[in-house]
Formats: C-alpha cells, structure tokens, sequence
C-alpha cells in the first residue's frame, strides 16, 4: 500500500514533537525524505515535473514547504517562522 505525503500535516506533526526548536525548510525536507521515503517516492512518481534526480526533488519539497507556510501558520497558529533568511519554522505554545 503506497502513502500519499501530506505535507502540511507532516511538517506540523514534525514541528509537534519538537516544541521551541528551529528548523529550516532545507531540514525539514531532509527528515521527510530520510523518515518518509516510500510516500516521497510516491511523490516523485506522479509529479509533472523531473524528479528523478535527489536534488532536484529536494528543491521541490522546500519550495512546498516555503509555499504552504501561510496557509499552514492560518490553521495551526502554534506555527512560527523567524524573519530572517532562511527563514527558520517552530513550534511553540507561546502567544
């Protein structure tokens, strides 16, 4: 049985289960495709675009991710990003 990656839940849940520490976009993706590999690989496979190279299937999920920021800190606003580039994505119970 494949597994579709849901991105947005998968950063989140990721976020989650580590409160107040920073990542970027870049580490995120990596844990992903290091922790996720079959639904990554999913992915790749019905993508438009060619994926077949890492890299380039890396660039791809930290655009995402980069993309599905405000949509993604609008449902879960426990969901911050520092200002700065690259821009670094916590989780935190502090309003």
């Amino acid at each position: 049985m494949t597994t579709k990656l849901n991105l947005r839940q998968t950063l989140v849940d990721f976020l989650k289960t580590r409160p107040e520490e920073r990542f970027t976009a870049r580490q995120i993706a990596d844990w992903i495709f290091a922790n996720l590999r079959e639904a990554c690989e999913e992915k790749r496979r019905n993508s438009q675009q060619d994926l077949r190279e890492d890299a380039a299937f890396m660039w791809q999920l930290v655009a995402e991710i980069g993309a599905n920021r405000p949509e993604i800190q609008k449902r879960w606003p426990q969901v911050r990003t520092t200002e700065g580039r690259p821009r670094q994505y916590y989780w935190t119970a502090a309003s």
